[in-house]
């Protein structure tokens, strides 16, 4: 995961809006838990895809289209 600190960069508290996707070769349970822990450290207004089970480049193309 990837997270550049001038994208949350915000003035006057205001929640900034991401969108999160949360990749794994296995179930995702732990990037999906680790992921929320990490970025509940700010403040982010955010929706996120869990995509499990992504075990190969073919598929990781393939959820990219």
């Amino acid at each position: 995961m990837i997270l550049s600190l001038n994208s949350i960069n915000c003035d006057n508290n205001e929640l900034v809006d991401r969108t999160v996707f949360f990749i794994s070769d296995g179930t995702a349970i732990t990037a999906e838990v680790l992921g929320h822990a990490v970025l509940s450290q700010f403040p982010l207004k955010m929706k996120s895809y869990t995509l499990p089970f992504v075990s190969s480049v073919e598929r990781a193309e393939e959820i990219k289209k």
